[in-house]
């Protein structure tokens, strides 16, 4: 359930999660609706997080009002539909528990700071985004189960590289490891940072990276170097979307002297934000220019999901342990050693003895003759599944080998389900080391099995969903001619292009593979290399 107020961020949200349901106005939040949801499904959490407006509270305004602030104070929205989640789980004699998690900036002016930890039971969980390698957001995570925080939690489990440190304010997290997170992201016609995000994420301190993704619009020139007659005349050039800083050298992408800003594509890839995501925005037809600031402004607005992904860890470890040992399973001690019918030690060990001498003198073990009952359904259960038929196939599999011809002999001998190798004799692919057998299928059941599965889905749903639209791709061993490793001297044309009718004009695709794999490995074509 969302409760949401910008059409565009609505619209996005409805198109790519159509399973959400969004309920408008968090000031119109009725605990009734949430009641309904529970009474038709099974749920084993609720889960209250949001991102209350930070703009009275940011450093970035210089004049900022604080708590003053009628938005200021749409934080408590959060703890507030956590308690009246709490009670309409209690009237339905629910046993869940209801978690909150409010997120904000980590400059806010210390009365907001106490205000929110006295509401959401403690201390806030710290996370520098710019740890990850990428691009600066500090932020504050208020995590809360209605009795206590993450500050409550004594020694969190983390993932590997996620450095933790407890401090009198509530923990702070950050990323150290070899690579950033993501660790690539696609820039657009060869444009490149100027700082090396690899290194950042190597460093424990924080290092030169692009500067905190904001709203665009027109901004005036208060925040940033006003004395440096370079950066104002790009602030300029650009109309202003951004603050100041954000023109400043760490803060662009160079391709030699040629200067921008990131496009709203690259800010998704660098928050963690699937790009296809900004297709739906806007919601109205703009001009480009326009379309642009709303899609960059939904980026600024929104949460860096690496970041949240550790807040989230740090919450879920407030879950309630009902006991360290599950009763009535086998985990309980002295259950096993005590069951009734239970072999010992020394007739078990005899039996796994049994079985393994009876497999290995007859290639589909049978229980023996004369067997009670009783004990020859219990010495069944030790034999294998009487459907495995590999046991008396094979012998039949190596003898029809035998028969082959002896050029389809050499290719059988080889793993090989056809008579293609896998380059490496030609000095295609001289980097591959792997050995795989290779299984086709007909590109024919593809379609149909799609054309089925597309036919059932408009019979119950009267059209199409989004979620099942058909994408058609291939896929293979990593040695094979349509994979990486390639020649490098033929990436830089390996290029397709092909006509959007959404957007109706031509695109273009830049291949990391060759594109006539398919084709190769269903016909046999021997002149690959010479393509």
């Amino acid at each position: 359930m969302c409760w949401e107020t910008d059409p565009d961020a609505a619209y996005v949200t409805q198109k790519t999660f159509r399973h959400v349901k969004h309920m408008g106005d968090v000031h119109d939040f009725d605990p009734a609706q949430v009641a309904v949801q529970l009474r038709r499904g099974h749920f084993t959490a609720i889960l209250v997080a949001g991102g209350s407006p930070c703009q009275d509270v940011s450093p970035l305004h210089s004049g900022r009002p604080g708590l003053a602030s009628a938005r200021s104070q749409l934080f408590r929205a959060v703890p507030d539909i956590a308690d009246q989640c709490r009670q309409v789980v209690k009237d339905l004699r629910l046993s869940i528990p209801v978690f909150a998690m409010l997120e904000n900036v980590a400059g806010c002016p210390p009365e907001f700071l106490q205000a929110a930890s006295a509401a959401l039971n403690g201390p806030p969980v710290q996370v520098s985004a710019a740890s990850f390698g990428w691009t600066r957001r500090k932020r504050l995570f208020w995590c809360s189960n209605g009795h206590r925080s993450a500050q409550d939690v004594p020694q969190p489990k983390l993932p590997p590289n996620v450095t933790s440190q407890a401090c009198a304010g509530g923990w702070r997290l950050g990323w150290q490891g070899k690579r950033p997170w993501p660790p690539s992201v696609s820039f657009a016609d060869d444009f490149k940072p100027r700082f090396d995000p690899v290194a950042n994420a190597k460093d424990s301190a924080d290092g030169p990276c692009f500067p905190v993704f904001s709203r665009a619009f027109k901004h005036p020139p208060d925040h940033g170097p006003r004395q440096d007659p370079v950066v104002m005349q790009r602030f300029r050039e650009h109309g202003q979307w951004f603050p100041l800083f954000n023109y400043e050298e760490n803060a662009l992408l160079w391709k030699k002297d040629q200067w921008r800003v990131p496009n709203s594509s690259e800010r998704a890839q660098i928050m963690g934000i699937p790009p296809a995501a900004l297709k739906w925005a806007p919601r109205t037809p703009r001009s480009e220019t326009q379309a642009e600031q709303v899609r960059c402004s939904l980026i600024g607005n929104s949460f860096h999901v690496p970041s949240c992904m550790l807040a989230l860890i740090m919450l879920f470890q407030l879950c309630p342990q009902a006991s360290a040992i599950p009763p009535d399973s086998v985990w309980q001690p002295g259950l096993v050693d005590n069951f009734p019918g239970v072999l010992g030690l020394n007739v078990a060990l005899a039996k796994l003895q049994v079985y393994w001498v009876d497999t290995q003198m007859r290639g589909l073990p049978a229980a023996p003759q004369g067997l009670g009952k009783s004990t020859h359904m219990q010495f069944a259960t030790c034999l294998p599944n009487p459907f495995d038929t590999a046991a008396f196939m094979r012998p039949w599999d190596e003898a029809i080998c035998k028969a082959m011809h002896p050029d389809v002999a050499a290719v059988a001998k080889a793993n090989k389900l056809r008579a293609i190798d896998d380059g490496r004799f030609s000095g295609h692919n001289k980097s591959c080391f792997s050995e795989e057998t290779i299984y086709t299928i007909s590109p024919d059941f593809v379609a149909a099995a799609c054309k089925f599965c597309i036919g059932l889905l408009q019979d119950l749903e009267g059209d199409l969903p989004m979620w099942a639209e058909p994408h058609f791709g291939t896929e293979d061993m990593k040695a094979a001619y349509r994979q990486l490793p390639n020649d490098p001297d033929e990436q830089a044309g390996l290029f397709i292009a092909f006509y959007d009718p959404d957007d109706q004009q031509v695109k273009y695709v830049h291949l990391r593979a060759h594109p006539f794999g398919l084709s190769v490995m269903l016909d046999q074509d021997q002149c690959t290399a010479a393509e």
